[in-house]
């Protein structure tokens, strides 16, 4: 007999009116006991691939709960513990400040960790890390903070807090995280709508399109990949930056694309314990998870440990059904589209152990790939825990133990991992722009640009002009981070670019046009002719940067010749505010100009918003500011892929009772907002917020967007709350 849990009140922060019938189906199954096993015996669990093999590299209690990492160049791993993560089922305590950063040391060389120090204590859902000149970055909400360590002994002595305004503690999966260092030489993040540097003690920001959940990886070429928890794979067409370059325009097409039209996965056990599993067409009918439910953290297999065919496939971890997915890029006629690397109905690698959540994957410098394991029973954040997954939970003991971890490396039969000589001399570091390891390409350009050192420009110049695709790319960028990239050397580097190459190096020259007597716009307009769908975006989003008239003109044709395609189609109104007036002029004006065809008439209208300059419509609500901020955006415009913008009529109108329900129990179905679907999940605050914090949220929205506001009242709220 199949018992069904009664939710005529609501008894978990997950759980939601109107729902499916939350029915005890694991009891039909037999499902084997989550117990605990030793890193050698969680090892013999797995089954991989074959042709590739899993090696162990650190366990508990040298590693304990890793979420993210980072290796130095004298390859030590830099791993983030987030000790505090749900400590039992109702999430009680996860506020303790027990989070820490640890430095683990392979002393004999045998390619296992032998000593673990703390680096950095007392930390509250530490989430991210990365390498930077004389320490590290740690994100640890609300701080970001650079660390140092002054005496050589791997402990931080020297603290410094960098910004203090990051969201994260109340919900940790809906809050900036990731943190890696793009080609661009900027810093990106997931799920965060800034970029960033840290050069020389300098914080500088740009504006960006939030975009994934958890992680954030970069293909050799720089561009970005990450996803959503039940969306395997996502990129960005075009770099993200240019989605908030005009803060009049949030319509950008491509960035944040779905990429994986397949999202079945294919465990090695049954699944029952994931937190809606009660929902038909969540598990097949032998218990297994048919679709992701918590992908996160990928990562580009960008390392000689690996054959070249097998480069450039991704892993990626779905802890929920105890998996790591690998997939293929398939690169065509201006589209990006994954696939499953195995045959239909096997996976990359699979383990029968319930408490095997891998997390994330980072490069490493042998060359070998490596998977976060954070090691326990229980994954799911007390904002979403279901009744279903609750009782699970007690039942069948994933709560206990906690305090466990291991980390992983991944590489082929056959190959071993490589050792590299790490260099005394700056100067020594410019071959390694061309290493075949994406480490040390990645670590180089760092290093180089960190050093500001002009001298160098003469060494990267001939770098620049190697046949080496990947060593020029390197070159052309690191040259832009010092300050010395030059028209003549980025125009040789465009005229000898291949297919892969040309866009970022596009982009590496913007700042440079319109270039003498125009000839770098000449050059990259002949290039975008003759060039793919890639190639074509960029130059328009390059070209709309340089107020040049001859730049607007050019940008136009493209636009007019190649706007079937909606990233061109879109592109116009991301044009600098201040050229948003002139370009529009020149669009209505243009004899190709026709009213009557559609996509041009949405690009006028487009432009016509743009460049009027935006009435403030941030937040002034502390409470949303913790609560909502993180997916809906101070302005509240929304973040593509994330959460809607609130400023739809038809939703500030609608019933009170019905918006504080949304905001008591959350919102999980498919929904239209200004005329886009919608298909994300809002958490329930109910568990949260107290009524006067949701009156606050309600009435600060209907404030910024509603001509004629509701208020609402705490009264109001409790009533709504109560059923009354």
């Amino acid at each position: 007999m199949i018992l069904t849990f009664s939710l005529c009140v609501l008894a978990q922060a997950g759980d939601r009116e109107g729902d499916s019938p939350q029915i005890e189906n694991w009891t039909e199954w037999e499902v084997p006991p989550a117990k605990v096993l030793s890193p050698s015996e969680e090892l013999d669990s797995f089954e991989i691939a074959d042709g590739f093999v899993v090696d162990l590299i650190a366990s508990e209690p040298l590693i304990v709960d890793p979420v993210a990492a980072a290796f130095d160049e004298k390859g030590r791993m830099w791993v983030v513990e987030m000790r505090g993560f749900m400590p039992n089922v109702d999430g009680a305590g996860e506020e303790e400040p027990v989070g820490k950063v640890v430095v683990l040391e392979d002393l004999d060389g045998d390619g296992v960790m032998d000593r673990s120090t703390p680096f950095l204590e007392g930390l509250v859902l530490p989430r991210a890390i990365t390498i930077v000149k004389g320490g590290v970055l740690v994100l640890s909400p609300p701080q970001l903070l650079f660390c140092q360590d002054l005496d050589g002994d791997l402990r931080c002595d020297k603290k410094t807090i960098v910004t203090d305004n990051w969201t994260g503690i109340t919900s940790p999966e809906h809050a900036p995280n990731g943190m890696i260092h793009g080609l661009d030489n900027r810093i990106h993040f997931a799920k965060h709508n800034a970029e960033a540097s840290w050069l020389r003690g300098e914080w500088k920001t740009w504006p960006a399109s939030a975009q994934g959940q958890w992680g954030v990886t970069m293909d050799n070429w720089g561009r970005l990949f990450f996803n959503t928890n039940s969306s395997i794979l996502h990129t960005d067409f075009v770099p993200r930056s240019y989605g908030k370059r005009n803060m009049g325009f949030n319509g950008l097409w491509g960035l944040g694309r779905s990429i994986m039209r397949d999202q079945r996965v294919w465990p090695s056990r049954i699944t029952p314990g994931v937190n809606r599993g009660y929902r038909p067409e969540t598990l097949r009918s032998d218990g297994t998870l048919l679709t992701a439910t918590g992908v996160c953290g990928p990562g580009v297999i960008r390392g000689s440990a690996f054959l070249e065919s097998e480069r450039g496939s991704l892993l990626i971890p779905e802890p929920c059904a105890n998996l790591v997915k690998r997939v293929y890029l398939d690169q065509e006629g201006g589209d990006i589209r994954a696939r499953n690397a195995q045959e239909d109905g096997k996976e990359f690698w699979t383990s029968t152990d319930e408490r095997f959540r891998p997390v994330n994957v980072i490069d490493g410098p042998d060359g070998a790939t490596y998977v976060l394991d954070f090691y326990r029973g229980l994954i799911q954040h007390r904002l979403f825990v279901t009744t279903y997954l609750r009782k699970q939970v007690l039942g069948r003991g994933l709560d206990e133990p906690i305090g466990l971890g291991r980390i992983w490396r991944i590489r082929q039969k056959d190959v071993k991992a490589q050792s590299m000589e790490v260099p005394e001399e700056i100067e020594d570091w410019v071959p390694l722009l061309g290493h075949a390891d994406g480490f040390w390409r990645d670590s180089a350009q760092r290093m180089l640009v960190e050093s500001g050192d002009s001298a160098l420009g003469p060494m990267l110049e001939v770098a620049v002009h190697k046949k080496d695709p990947l060593l020029s790319l390197h070159a052309i960028w690191t040259l832009k981070g010092l300050g010395l990239l030059k028209e003549k050397t980025v125009a040789w580097a465009l005229e000898n670019a291949g297919p892969k190459e040309l866009p970022s190096i596009i982009q590496a020259s913007e700042s440079l046009l319109p270039g003498k007597d125009g000839s770098l716009l000449r050059l990259i307009y002949r290039r975008a002719v003759s060039g793919d769908l890639f190639a074509k975006r960029q130059v328009v989003l390059s070209l709309l940067s340089c107020p040049d008239d001859m730049a607007q003109r050019f940008a136009l044709d493209l636009f007019f010749d190649n706007r079937q395609d909606p990233i061109i189609a879109t592109s116009l109104a991301t044009v600098p505010q201040d050229l948003s007036v002139e370009l529009l002029k020149k669009i209505r004006a243009d004899r190709r100009f026709d009213s009557e065809d559609k996509i041009i008439l949405g690009a006028q209208v487009s432009l016509v918003g743009s460049s009027k300059l935006a009435v403030s419509s941030d937040s002034e609500s502390p409470v949303y500011a913790r609560t909502c901020l993180a997916c809906h955006g101070a302005d509240g415009l929304g973040q593509p892929g994330l959460a809607p913008p609130l400023n739809d009529s038809v939703w500030l109108g609608k019933s009170k009772e019905e918006l504080i329900s949304i905001v008591l129990n959350g919102l999980e179905e498919t929904i239209q907002v200004n005329g886009e679907t919608w298909n994300q999940s809002m958490p329930a605050w109910r568990a949260l917020l107290n009524d006067a914090d949701i009156a606050e949220v309600l009435n600060d929205v209907q404030r910024r967007f509603n001509p004629n506001p509701q208020i609402f009242t705490k009264e109001k709220v409790e009533s709504v709350r109560k059923g009354e």
